[in-house]
């Protein structure tokens, strides 16, 4: 029998925009609308186009700038199996129109919720993470391994 599992987490998609030369000012890179009307019509949710501001705990779908490749499409906070079915009929019906494109400077972002106040529960992931930093880190090319954002815990001085 299958576990229900009703985890809580949320995602950013970046891609590129349709301009060959996207300028991080402005305001409505050209595609962004197109892009809100792909996952409006892959899930037949709201999806609102916004400038670009952190977006924490929204409840609906989000189109907006990305300074590195032009635009972020962000979830609203997903939950369980039916979260995850939203997710990939978005990302299936982005890669069948296959108007948008990725390039180095795109990312795919998943946020986790860590709601356990369980102290033991949370030393084990921390502790069996760092175990498995090391690998994860050498999965990624090297010129994502090149900034601030992507360090190994473990290898630094944050646990004494």
């Amino acid at each position: 029998m299958k576990k229900n599992i009703n985890y809580r987490f949320g995602v950013e998609i970046e891609l590129n925009s349709f301009e060959s030369n996207f300028d991080k000012e402005h305001l409505e890179p050209f595609g962004i609308i197109y892009a809100a009307e792909i996952v409006k019509n892959a899930i037949n949710a709201n999806v609102e186009v916004t400038t670009w501001h952190t977006t924490i705990n929204s409840d609906r779908w989000i189109t907006k700038p990305d300074s590195s490749c032009g635009i972020e499409i962000c979830s609203p906070v997903l939950k369980g199996d039916a979260g995850l079915k939203s997710l990939t009929d978005v990302i299936k019906s982005i890669k069948k129109d296959g108007r948008f494109e990725s390039n180095l400077n795109c990312s795919f972002h998943v946020h986790f919720e860590l709601s356990s106040k369980d102290i033991s529960f949370i030393s084990s992931l921390i502790v069996n993470w760092i175990r498995c930093e090391l690998f994860f880190f050498l999965l990624v090319p090297n010129f994502r391994k090149e900034n601030k954002y992507c360090q190994i815990i473990g290898m630094t001085d944050i646990f004494p």
